[in-house]
């Protein structure tokens, strides 16, 4: 099955999207691991962020960076920004050079972090200003 293989391959940088996809093509399988994956993830690293995912990607961009400026770790924060610009990227586009700029510090991103689906060219745009 093609989930199946998405599944076991999903990483950091590619679980947002794996996520979208799961939502936009109706398949509740695809979109529930990925959840699964990504709550673990946060998990990890600050207990603080267990929020279910619409709740997560449906925060306005206040609630957004007091959330951020709850998280210690750099990676995470990054993360979570990442995927909330990609759950709607046509109307959050614009913000991701000041998320970026106001809580990560960029230097601290290892390049294949970098390389998230669906933000190459932004990401590349905003890491070369910053």
């Amino acid at each position: 099955m093609a989930a199946d293989f998405i599944i076991a391959n999903i990483v950091t940088s590619n679980a947002f999207s794996v996520f979208l996809l799961g939502v936009n093509c109706g398949s509740t399988y695809l979109a529930e691991n990925a959840q699964q994956f990504i709550v673990k993830t946060i998990e990890t690293y600050d207990s603080k962020v267990r929020s279910l995912m619409d709740d997560l990607l449906q925060l306005d961009i206040r609630n957004l960076e007091t959330l951020l400026e709850e998280i210690c770790d750099n990676y995470i924060a990054f993360m979570i920004i990442c995927g909330w610009i990609l759950y709607d990227v046509s109307n959050r586009s614009n913000l991701l050079d000041n998320l970026i700029t106001n809580f990560i510090n960029v230097e601290l991103i290892s390049p294949d972090a970098i390389l998230v689906d669906g933000l190459e060219d932004l990401l590349g745009k905003t890491l070369v200003l910053n």
